[in-house]
């Protein structure tokens, strides 16, 4: 934040916020000071695409990164290059292999858990490799959000088993996917950002909004989707805090001749009119 601050010259906080909302933004789409330039169409985005491109110029100067950086970086290396990609899986798996063998821990892989028990001794799992004893168990199964990964609903029976309460499941704090020709038409928007107000069942959030290949992200996305459920109404301001029927009156007022989508591209994303 700092060294936005002394770009922008400036201590007002909101829009030091407002700038590095929107250059987190680009970071997380891993769009460069460049593309990020290209993509900006309000002051506002044209404002926070040259502070991107002195800021990343910056920490490039010094060798240094910032917490986008931790994802960013990797995600580029891991997409663009194979010999990169394979180096860092081996290091992870030896990293994990590592851990383990210092603290003890067996792996043991194609094992198949097939019901748990638990007596006076502790608890009994049985297995497709045999029977195993402990006191205790810790159970991670993962939860029923990745199945391409193997995730299922184990863990939530064992939890049912041994008396756990288990709410009814359902995701939150994700992105919002959308299909056919509405996630055609946002395609060719991925990369856009702006701030927004999002509503659903009485809950409202402002911050920004991402639009990405297959729908929509962004924290105020992210938010609201804790609250939304297939079927509720989503709303989404694209002009919060502002009257937008009286906006556009005013605008009409005081400039007759201008068409819509020029006023409009003066306060939203030109590819976004």
């Amino acid at each position: 934040m700092s060294i936005i601050q002394e770009l922008l010259a400036t201590t007002d906080k909101a829009r030091l916020r407002h700038v590095q909302g929107i250059i987190s933004l680009w970071k997380n789409a891993l769009l460069e000071p460049d593309d990020a330039a290209r993509e900006a169409v309000t002051p506002g985005d044209v404002e926070a695409a040259n502070v991107y491109r002195s800021y990343a110029a910056t920490l490039a100067a010094y060798q240094a990164g910032d917490f986008d950086d931790l994802i960013r970086i990797p995600a580029l290396l891991l997409a663009s290059n194979e010999e990169v990609r394979t180096r860092w899986q081996n290091r992870v798996r030896y990293l994990l292999v590592d851990e383990c063998q210092a603290a003890g821990v067996q792996v043991r892989t194609d094992c198949s858990v097939q019901r748990i028990e638990h007596g006076s001794d502790g608890f009994r799992v049985h297995t497709s490799h045999g029977l195993f004893h402990c006191a205790s168990l810790v159970v991670a199964t993962g939860g029923l959000s990745i199945p391409s990964m193997g995730a299922t609903g184990f863990g939530y029976e064992i939890a049912r088993q041994f008396g756990h309460a288990v709410l009814p499941t359902r995701a939150g704090l994700v992105p919002l996917t959308l299909s056919g020709k509405h996630q055609e038409r946002l395609a060719e928007l991925r990369g856009v950002a702006l701030p927004i107000e999002a509503r659903c069942n009485g809950k409202s959030f402002q911050n920004f909004m991402l639009l990405t290949h297959r729908g929509v992200s962004g924290p105020a996305i992210l938010q609201i989707s804790s609250f939304w459920q297939p079927g509720d109404a989503l709303e989404l301001d694209l002009l919060p805090g502002q009257d937008a029927g009286e906006w556009l009156r005013q605008m009409k007022r005081e400039r007759p001749a201008a068409e819509l989508r020029t006023v409009l591209g003066e306060v939203l994303p030109k590819r976004l009119v």
